[in-house]
C-alpha cells in the first residue's frame, strides 16, 4: 500500500468548522465532504458547502456552494459553483464565486450578482457585506459596478 497514494486519496467525510470573527460574528462552515490540498498544508478543498455568517447585532448570512476551498492560512472561504446567498432581510442572491473572511466580516463577489431584494431584482457587477463604518455593530450589504435595480413596488 502506497503511503503517498493514500494521503492523495483521504477524503474527510461531514467536516464541520466553526468560529468567530474579530467583530463577533459567528461562522459556521459544512460541507459533504473535503480533501486536504497536498500542495498548500492549511487548504482544503470541500464539495457541497453550506456556511452560515451571524453577526454580533443578529443578522444571518446563509451561504451555500456546490464546491469551494478553504484556506486557514489566507483566513478564507471561497465558494464556486450555483452560489447562494441568503440573508435575514430578505436577500436571495446567486453568483459564481464568493469568498468569505474567516477572521472577519466579509464577504464578498467580484463577479456579477443577481439579488432578488425587498424592493425589486438588482444585478451588480460586484457586491460586499462588510461592517457598517457609520454605524458600529451594523452591517451593510453593497452592490457596485453598473448596479441595475428593477424596483417592484409593494414587494
Amino acid at each position: 500500500m502506497d503511503v503517498k497514494e493514500l494521503a492523495r486519496e483521504s477524503r474527510i467525510s461531514a467536516p464541520d468548522y466553526s468560529g468567530v470573527t474579530s467583530d463577533g460574528a459567528a461562522i459556521s462552515i459544512k460541507a459533504v465532504s473535503a480533501q486536504p490540498d497536498l500542495a498548500q498544508p492549511g487548504r482544503a478543498n470541500a464539495q457541497t458547502i453550506a456556511a452560515t455568517l451571524t453577526t454580533a447585532n443578529g443578522g444571518v448570512t446563509r451561504m451555500a456552494a456546490a464546491s469551494g476551498q478553504m484556506d486557514q492560512s489566507a483566513n478564507l472561504l471561497r465558494l464556486t459553483g450555483n452560489v447562494t446567498v441568503d440573508t435575514s432581510n430578505g436577500y436571495h442572491i446567486t453568483t459564481d464565486t464568493l469568498s468569505a473572511a474567516l477572521d472577519r466580516t466579509r464577504v464578498e463577489a467580484t463577479n456579477i450578482v443577481h439579488a432578488t431584494a425587498p424592493m425589486g431584482a438588482i444585478t451588480a457587477g460586484s457586491m460586499i457585506i462588510t461592517p457598517d463604518p457609520a454605524a458600529p455593530g451594523d452591517y451593510v450589504l453593497v452592490f457596485n459596478k453598473d448596479v441595475k435595480l428593477v424596483y417592484e413596488p409593494g414587494n
